[in-house]
């Protein structure tokens, strides 16, 4: 069997007033990191006379040097790239990198490569068919974030990385106040890893990090941690919008048209393995539960919970615009 060394990156969100509760996860193999993290941080330079692409300080890039760039254009590219902000009359900058984000999202040459794939998994949890007393006596959110996290990590290992010897070298996950403040969350999901057969996490608590690269000095690893945790936010909002349409915002369309030929395809036709994204094993999205969870007595009147389903039920509603080729041709 294989070994193979991963490193995890972790967002959530929370909408139609928290009815749903959408856990993102990307798991990025410690020989493609520094890969797609350079082709995500080069996006940046919106230059097309840089060679170089992205240079974090302004004053050491040559384009900045020879009158080529003006440092505003170098403070509007290094904005952060967060799906809540991609919305009409947001700037220039942010729009044309999250479309390249997406473009690399989408690069099927690079998909079919194995050390080049892009390995993420979404799950949505339906509030309304979960009961939170279940999950603890504060009856709080956090709790089922905290069970499910787990299962949104522990089913991927095992189904993309084919029961190889895994080593998760560190989970990251967003800056959250109240999942650092909880007394299971930080440890929970590491510990029940490392009790997995073929499964050893290094790092015994989750490493909480921002999102914003701007608050880390270039130098500092967290500086490329924190594009791969805008990445999965940047999945994780696009993967949101395509399933549920919580807004109407054209720019948000123009992109879902870009990424529709995909998710349609990982939401219709999740096992697949001829499909020409070659998605099968890689990427996955799903819903729980299908039905409401209920729960009955067990011979001594234990409170047992139902097993629950995972679905894909929800129908694609096809993109209102097809602006999609005049959009991939301003894309470099």
């Amino acid at each position: 069997m294989k070994k193979i060394q991963i490193e995890i990156f972790s967002d959530e969100t929370y909408f139609y007033n928290k009815k749903y509760i959408g856990i993102g996860c990307l798991f990025v193999p410690t020989g493609n990191k520094l890969n797609l993290a350079n082709r995500l941080i080069s996006s940046r330079c919106l230059n097309k006379d840089n060679p170089d692409k992205w240079i974090a300080e302004q004053n050491n890039c040559k384009m900045f040097k020879d009158n080529k760039c003006k440092e505003k254009h170098h403070e509007n590219n290094d904005c952060e790239i967060h799906f809540t902000k991609f919305r009409k009359g947001m700037s220039y900058s942010r729009r044309e990198i999250s479309y390249r984000w997406m473009e690399i999202l989408l690069d099927k040459k690079r998909q079919r490569k194995e050390n080049e794939k892009i390995y993420f998994n979404i799950l949505y949890l339906d509030m309304e068919k979960l009961d939170e007393s279940f999950f603890g006596e504060d009856k709080t959110n956090n709790n089922i974030y905290n069970r499910f996290y787990k299962t949104t990590l522990l089913g991927p290992l095992k189904y993309f990385f084919n029961n190889n010897y895994i080593t998760i070298k560190e989970i990251f996950h967003d800056n959250s106040d109240d999942k650092k403040a909880h007394k299971y969350f930080p440890w929970h999901t590491p510990f029940k890893l490392n009790n997995e057969k073929k499964i050893r996490v290094e790092k015994e608590f989750i490493t909480f990090i921002d999102s914003d690269h701007k608050k880390y000095k270039c130098w500092n690893p967290n500086y490329v941690n924190s594009h791969l945790i805008q990445f999965i936010d940047f999945i994780l909002g696009s993967t949101t919008h395509a399933i549920f349409k919580e807004s109407d915002d054209k720019e948000k369309e123009y992109l879902y048209e870009i990424y529709y030929p995909l998710i349609s395809r990982l939401w219709n036709e999740a096992n697949n393995p001829n499909s020409r994204y070659n998605y099968f094993k890689s990427q996955q999205v799903s819903i729980f539960p299908k039905e409401k969870v209920t729960y009955q007595p067990d011979i001594y009147g234990n409170k047992i919970r139902n097993e629950g389903e995972f679905h894909r039920d929800i129908k694609l509603i096809k993109p209102k615009y097809t602006n999609t080729n005049q959009i991939l041709d301003n894309i470099n």
